[in-house]
C-alpha cells in the first residue's frame, strides 16, 4: 500500500512551472508546483490530499505540467 505518489520531471532551461493534479471533471484537486524552476531533475510528492487537507478518493485523475512552452499531462489511478 502506497500513501503517496513521486511524480518525477525534467526541466531543460529556467522556466515557470506549474504542477497540477485534476479530476475527470476537470476539477483542480491540488496544486503542488507554482513557481519559476532551475534547469535539471526534479520530483515531487503527491499525499493524494486535495487543496483542503481530504484524502482524494479513488478513481483516475489527470497530472498536468505546465511551462513556458509546452504542457505535459498523465493519467494517474488511485485506489484504496
Amino acid at each position: 500500500f502506497n500513501s503517496s505518489t513521486e511524480i518525477r520531471y525534467t526541466i531543460s532551461y529556467k522556466t515557470f512551472v506549474q504542477l497540477a493534479i485534476f479530476d475527470t471533471t476537470g476539477r483542480q484537486v491540488a496544486l503542488l508546483v507554482n513557481q519559476t524552476q532551475e534547469p535539471g531533475q526534479k520530483s515531487v510528492l503527491w499525499d493524494w490530499r486535495d487543496s483542503n487537507g481530504k484524502i482524494a478518493s479513488s478513481g483516475v485523475y489527470i497530472c498536468i505540467l505546465r511551462t513556458d512552452s509546452y504542457i505535459l499531462h498523465n493519467k494517474m489511478l488511485i485506489l484504496h
